[in-house]
């Protein structure tokens, strides 16, 4: 009986140090849609995209795992010029969204 206990033992040893700690995933932020209830996809390519929207519209991107805030330019177009990736280059746009009223409260 002792041998077997030993043996069950040993196995739960090796099994649980097979188990790797990882770092936790980084926490993917969205724009609130309470305040952003509308809502254009893209394919994050592009780190400027037009949006039909008027010029000072307040607007959440979504690019790459986090948001960030910018107001649509005078032609309607959003850029992000804040989330970049390691080489400092401006990360594309997954999506972009803004509040029920098209200009700024």
């Amino acid at each position: 009986m002792r041998n077997l206990v030993k043996v069950g033992l040993s196995s739960l040893v090796i099994a649980g140090s097979m188990f790797v700690v990882t770092p936790a995933q980084a926490v993917t932020q969205h724009c609130d849609t309470a305040s952003f209830p509308n809502k254009v996809e893209l394919g994050g390519d592009d780190a400027s995209v037009h949006t039909n929207l008027p010029s000072r519209t307040e607007v959440c991107l979504k690019v790459g795992t986090q948001v960030t805030y910018v107001v649509v330019d005078f032609y309607g177009n959003v850029t992000n010029t804040s989330v970049t990736n390691q080489n400092g280059k401006a990360q594309g746009i997954s999506y972009y969204a803004w509040g029920d009223e098209a200009y700024p409260s």
